[in-house]
């Protein structure tokens, strides 16, 4: 077996996108952020997919992030895909977490005086 990243890393690179997953699903359900929801929510599927697949390919001695930034780099059109969905993944919260605080502020009514 190669050098691979710590499994905290994986864990958590992971774990987000899992989270990020569930979240566009559930603001599908609900009908909020409806196109980003979508575009998310196959974006993390075919970024699973493309990470696993890429990872895979990696020579011994090279992690699988580190491979992945060099494949990018390189012009790899999968890997620069990878790149860009974990940048859309960034938005996607700022998104869904700007949208959550806005709302109590939508429902205050307010008084006139």
């Amino acid at each position: 077996m190669g050098t691979t990243e710590p499994l905290w890393i994986i864990m958590i690179y992971y774990i987000i996108m899992g989270a990020t997953l569930v979240t566009s699903v559930v603001s599908l359900i609900r009908l909020r952020l409806v196109l980003m929801s979508f575009i998310q929510v196959t974006n993390v599927a075919a970024s699973f997919v493309l990470t696993l697949i890429i990872a895979m390919g990696r020579p011994e001695g090279v992690t699988e992030f580190r491979y992945i930034a060099d494949q990018a780099i390189a012009g790899s059109a999968g890997a620069i895909y990878v790149g860009i969905s974990d940048v859309l993944i960034i938005i996607w919260w700022y998104l869904f977490l700007m949208t959550k605080k806005q709302e109590p502020i939508r429902k205050r009514r307010y008084k006139r005086f």
